[in-house]
């Protein structure tokens, strides 16, 4: 019994456990197409990439509103107020002469509030559901503290413009909240705009 045992041994076949480890070269060579769970299959519907066409710059789908909108309106508020705040702080830097001190100080309380009216512009833009595509503006190149306070009057009464376009906007559109922001801005504006022509007389 134990030759007969011996021998049936013998005969079953053994497996290379270097071969059980081997995957078959089907599944490591050819590539498959079906999305595991960390996959993510996309349409050209759910398409998000960048929008080449006609030469944008936007994500698909989304292009700034038009102007005749309120979060039109305040995107070009947010355009002309950055220019507005680079021009001021500019101004800052390279005044020069006896007035030194009382303008260099005036011009940084101007660009000071400008720059921290730029990220609530900004976000009242996102809460009417629209991006924001803000662009910098170069700075007017005035020269002499007469020269600086004429532009910067020009740019303020300006901003004051833009500012009752979108209160009457954002009145149509029954937007009390952003109304509100924006008639603390014209208030505030309207503030500069006295103090500025007072430099003038």
């Amino acid at each position: 019994m134990a030759a007969i045992e011996r021998l049936k041994k013998k005969q079953e076949p053994t497996v290379s456990i270097a071969l059980m480890r081997m995957k078959p070269a089907r599944e490591t060579l050819m590539p498959t197409n079906k999305p595991t769970n960390n996959m993510k299959v996309t349409s050209s519907e759910d398409d998000t990439s960048e929008d080449t066409r006609e030469g944008g710059t936007h994500p698909a789908g989304t292009e700034p509103a038009p102007s005749s909108t309120l979060a039109g309106a305040l995107q070009e508020l947010l355009n002309r107020v950055s220019e507005y705040y680079i021009t001021a702080h500019q101004f800052h830097w390279n005044v020069v002469g006896s007035d030194f001190a009382e303008f260099h100080d005036f011009f940084e309380e101007v660009y000071s509030d400008a720059w921290a009216s730029l990220d609530p512009i900004a976000e009242n833009i996102r809460k009417l559901d629209q991006m924001v595509d803000i662009e910098f503006g170069q700075p007017d190149e005035c020269e002499g503290v007469d020269e600086m306070i004429k532009c910067l009057a020009e740019m303020n009464n300006a901003l004051i413009s833009k500012l009752k376009d979108a209160i009457d906007m954002a009145d149509k559109e029954r937007e009390q909240g952003i109304l509100n922001f924006l008639a603390d801005r014209l208030d505030t504006h309207q503030k500069y705009q006295w103090q500025i022509t007072s430099f003038q007389k």
